[in-house]
């Protein structure tokens, strides 16, 4: 429950509505998860290799570990 705001305020929200059993994800740090490159902690990378439906929108994530950022390639390849 939210906090009640004095008059006069402003409240701002965003609400949005998904279906969770969607979700893929994968971490390069353990092991069954598709870990491309050459493992070195320079060169990590993780696989996903979806079963996708046309006309369907997905969104792509990607995170550092704690916080982290840098650069990253995307490669998606249609069948």
């Amino acid at each position: 429950m939210g906090a009640m705001l004095p008059p006069p305020s402003t409240r701002s929200s965003t609400q949005a509505a998904y279906d969770t059993d969607t979700q893929l994800s994968c971490n390069d740090d353990t092991t069954g998860c598709g870990t491309v490159g050459d493992g070195t902690k320079s060169h990590r990378g993780s696989r996903l290799t979806p079963t996708v439906t046309a006309g369907q929108t997905y969104f792509i994530v990607v995170n550092g570990y704690s916080g982290q950022s840098g650069n990253f390639s995307l490669i998606i390849t249609p069948p």
